[in-house]
């Protein structure tokens, strides 16, 4: 019994806490460049990582909610944001001041086909 309730606590410890790469990603990051399909106007589109692992991605006063996680592969750092069960995936760059979304992005805009966020 001890060891259940030590396996739950621990689980509940592993998946509450930021690791060292959500901590130096949490903050606000507005967008550096982008591509639509259409004349959409992304400049002025933000996405917030928030502490408590959640997101927000604002684009033309319609907001995409979720949660959010980084971790590193040995290679680089990556970031998914979660949002409907769709995972939209990202990877860190510049010291953790840049994060460019590499797959999923229609799920945050249907007209966007690529899109880099920086730190504001």
């Amino acid at each position: 019994m001890k060891n259940i309730i030590y396996i739950i606590s621990m689980s509940i410890v592993f998946i509450c806490c930021s690791n060292k790469y959500e901590e130096a990603l949490t903050g606000t990051y507005e967008v550096s460049t982008y591509k639509v399909s259409d004349s959409s106007n992304m400049s002025n589109s933000m996405l917030s990582l928030n502490s408590d692992k959640s997101f927000i991605f604002i684009c033309n006063h319609n907001k995409v909610r979720g949660t959010w996680m980084a971790y590193d592969d040995g290679d680089r750092t990556n970031v998914e944001l979660e949002y409907k069960n769709y995972i939209i995936q990202g990877i860190a760059s510049d010291g953790f001041n840049q994060i460019k979304i590499i797959n999923g992005q229609q799920r945050l805009n249907g007209n966007l086909a690529e899109i880099v966020f920086i730190m504001h």
